[in-house]
């Protein structure tokens, strides 16, 4: 009885030494980044014991929910900023600057079109990559008044121009955005000199009359400032204008040509105030 009593003791402590010499080690490692609104935390837990490893992964998604969501899609997100975006826009406009001295001389006037007011309206739209495709169609005029001689001016344009935003500050609130283009502009001239005398019809001639120049080209130089949000801006730009062929000027409802009108296009230079939204 005794020596098995002492046997049992034996393997007893036998066992609790082969116990206490097991090698076990254990790593965990915790890596947490941002997508969109979420927050992806991986755990990984890597164990070792004598010589065999185990490795349990544990990954955990978070979302912000926005005040007043119902619900709260599991898709991928996908920032605007890598979206395909329609452009739209209206400015108010101003221009000046221009070579007006040989339509003064022609007409016996002064300072014709020295400043011009317009209406602006943009569209078209952004690529995914920033590049910028806008059309530009709008009108701009004035009245020009010397003694008793009176020319009104009204020019529409067209033009397409490309633009790319060089510089985004504080998550796209302030933009710059140089553009290129090129366009077209139509203008109608419309004069009456009048007198003391009541005029009979046969002396109307040469005191009024209607000019058409249509299909004159220009490049548009660019500069926009941009301020606001992502998808709304308060723009202020600028614009220089170089006309580089004029066409042939025609007597108001005729292909009657008038071959000595002046050529005289778009002013040079055009400032422009309004508003792009962007969606």
């Amino acid at each position: 009885m005794k020596k098995t009593i002492l046997l049992v003791l034996a393997l007893g402590a036998c066992a609790i030494s082969q116990g206490q010499n097991v090698s076990k080690t254990t790593t965990t490692v915790v890596e947490t980044k941002e997508v969109g609104d979420s927050t992806i935390t991986t755990k990984i837990i890597t164990t070792n014991v004598d010589g065999k490893t185990t490795v349990e992964k544990e990954v955990n998604v978070s979302r912000y929910i926005y005040e007043n969501a119902t619900e709260v899609e599991p898709e991928k997100i996908v920032s605007d900023k890598k979206k395909a975006k329609l452009i739209t826009g209206l400015s108010f406009t101003g221009s000046f600057l221009n070579d007006n001295k040989a339509i003064n001389n022609k007409l016996g006037m002064t300072n014709i079109n020295d400043f011009n007011y317009g209406l602006l309206f943009n569209l078209g739209g952004a690529t995914p990559f920033g590049m910028e495709f806008v059309f530009d169609f709008g009108f701009e005029g004035s009245i020009n008044k010397s003694n008793n001689k009176q020319l009104n001016v009204l020019s529409s344009f067209i033009s397409f121009n490309l633009g790319y935003p060089v510089i985004k500050l504080k998550n796209e609130k302030f933009m710059i955005v140089p553009r290129v283009g090129i366009g077209v502009n139509a203008t109608q001239y419309n004069y009456v000199r009048t007198s003391d005398n009541n005029l009979t019809m046969d002396s109307i001639a040469g005191n009024a009359w209607t000019i058409n120049q249509n299909n004159n080209f220009y490049i548009p130089l660019g500069l926009e400032f941009r301020f606001g949000s992502p998808k709304e801006y308060f723009v202020l730009a600028g614009e220089y204008r170089h006309t580089f062929y004029y066409s042939n000027s025609y007597l108001s409802l005729s292909k009657q040509k008038v071959s000595d009108f002046p050529d005289f296009g778009l002013n040079n230079v055009v400032i422009k105030i309004g508003f792009v939204g962007m969606l």
